[in-house]
């Protein structure tokens, strides 16, 4: 039983000292090259006004308004456009400038995203998927336009 309590014990401590470590810092998957009208960033719980330079995290959340439009470079050269109403999570993304190999999953849950493939879709198609509400979808071109929402 003190045993018990003993290992209880170091468990708990364990945790708590996991839980105050800080957080690695996560790459940053691009930036924001232009913004117009209502486009918003959610980055780790925290909504702000998306504004050109920004970076961008694996995470990330992207939204636009009515009348917004933004386009964002992804490190590896991958540009995106996304139209008015439009939400979209940047879900994965692993990048070597060295190898030039990596990963991407981009997850589209409304409206309409224009992406020109980078460096990972050049030479891995597969390593780029893009998610939507009924499916993930391959890239087999350098060019493509995704559109998700409730009635498509």
């Amino acid at each position: 039983m003190m045993r018990q309590r003993k290992l209880f014990g170091a468990l708990m401590a364990a945790c708590l000292w996991l839980m105050s470590a800080p957080a690695w810092p996560q790459e940053v998957a691009g930036t924001i090259a232009s913004a117009s009208g209502a486009v918003s960033v959610t980055q780790g719980g925290r909504v702000q006004r998306a504004q050109a330079g920004m970076k961008l995290l694996a995470g990330d959340r992207i939204a636009t308004g009515p009348g917004g439009h933004t386009e964002i470079k992804l490190r590896d050269d991958t540009l995106l456009a996304m139209g008015p109403d439009c939400r979209m999570r940047i879900s994965r993304f692993r990048f070597d400038p060295k190898t030039n190999a990596g990963s991407m999953l981009l997850t589209v849950i409304k409206g309409a995203l224009r992406v020109t493939t980078g460096l990972i879709g050049q030479r891995s198609p597969d390593a780029v998927q893009i998610r939507t509400m009924l499916g993930t979808i391959g890239i087999s071109g350098a060019q493509f336009i995704v559109e998700s929402g409730e009635s498509n």
